[in-house]
């Protein structure tokens, strides 16, 4: 959706720019269908793709990351989880911590209750069920993080924006210059009802000049 809006928004700014820049109608519309339709399309398409790439890596890839934002995740998650126990057996009700979220909260704590903490009752498999569940939580965060400033550096920024092959800078004089005469016929050409109709004001001028030499030729052999 974000790629989308960004293409759309780059396509109207275009067609703007292209009919502040044409006062004839004819040439705006024909050069707006050639440019985004042609060049801007394969810029559009390449984005794309690149785009697919881009969340291929990140779903087919095992997790990976140098972030240090990953262990400050991982670290107050388990301090979450050490909170939770601790809250457990404190014996602090969930609705009174819901009234107090805002506050800071302090807990006294028995020896015999410390020790209950420090030997919580788990088996292997919850410790690291829990373990995996909070690395994985931890890694999703940094990835959502990663994967949204990649599409927005390398696909909007780069891809639509700043690169040579981007839209906006696609319609340059190397543009113009490779036009052939075909594409410029096609797009400040004259239409088919103003080529009929100079062809034949042509014929009548040729017809009338015909006729003139013929009167010029008739009144000399007169004279």
């Amino acid at each position: 959706m974000y790629i989308c809006i960004a293409n759309r928004l780059v396509e109207s700014f275009l067609k703007d720019a292209i009919k502040a820049i044409c006062p004839d109608s004819q040439v705006e519309e024909e050069l707006c269908k050639m440019f985004i339709r042609d060049h801007v399309g394969i810029s559009f398409a390449s984005a794309e793709e690149h785009a697919k790439l881009l969340l291929k890596m990140e779903r087919g890839c095992p997790p990976w990351t140098l972030n240090d934002y990953f262990n400050d995740n991982l670290s107050k998650n388990q301090g979450s989880r050490l909170v939770s126990n601790i809250r457990k057996v404190a014996g602090v009700a969930s609705e009174t911590l819901e009234e107090w979220h805002s506050e800071r909260i302090a807990h006294t704590l028995t020896e015999d209750q410390l020790q209950s903490i420090a030997t919580h009752n788990q088996s292997t498999a919850e410790n690291m069920q829990e373990y995996i569940h909070g690395v994985l939580e931890s890694y999703y965060k940094v990835s959502i993080k990663r994967f949204i400033n990649n599409i927005s550096l390398h696909i909007v920024y780069h891809d639509l924006l700043y690169a040579e092959s981007s839209p906006l800078n696609v319609f340059n004089s190397k543009f113009v210059h490779g036009l052939g005469e075909a594409q410029l016929e096609q797009i400040a050409g004259e239409s088919s009802l103003v080529r009929m109709e100079r062809e034949r004001l042509a014929q009548d001028i040729a017809s009338f000049r015909a006729a003139f030499d013929v009167l010029k030729v008739t009144s000399v052999k007169g004279s």
